[in-house]
């Protein structure tokens, strides 16, 4: 009888989002073109720090354990799973979009639009409430 009710529940909650496969397979289509093999240009590299020490990868790829190993020198700081990247990517297509809602494939085509010295120099203070002015930190994201 509980399955039941989990199934009516899970029905209830599927029902009322609006998703849409194709979508999102639209909007990985204009990543790729719109974030394809040309390479950035070197006078918009970014903000210059040493502090962050990006750990990308997929869940159960081993993305903890190089975490653990670089947060054992004494010199960083393993800062954990941070969401500072994304919040500030967000905030910055954001404000250039005004108060108005976009699609996907517009904040793929307007995040070729920020600043990456600012983004970087706010990804940077976004993370100060984890990391405090260490030397370096480790950032983990899948």
């Amino acid at each position: 009888m509980s399955f039941e009710y989990l199934k009516r529940g899970c029905d209830l909650q599927r029902n009322s989002m609006s998703y849409s496969v194709a979508d999102d397979v639209a909007t990985i289509e204009r990543l790729i073109q719109q974030h394809g093999p040309v390479p950035i240009p070197s006078e918009s590299a970014g903000f210059s720090s040493e502090e962050p020490i990006f750990v990308i990868g997929l869940p159960r790829s081993g993305t903890t354990l190089v975490e653990r190993i670089l947060g054992a020198h004494s010199q960083i700081h393993a800062a954990g799973e941070l969401d500072a990247f994304q919040r500030q990517t967000i905030r910055s297509v954001a404000l250039r979009a005004g108060s108005r809602h976009i699609s996907k494939i517009e904040f793929v085509e307007r995040s070729l639009e920020i600043d990456p010295t600012e983004l970087g120099r706010d990804y940077l203070e976004a993370t100060r409430p984890q990391t405090g002015h260490t030397r370096r930190f480790v950032d983990k994201t899948h």
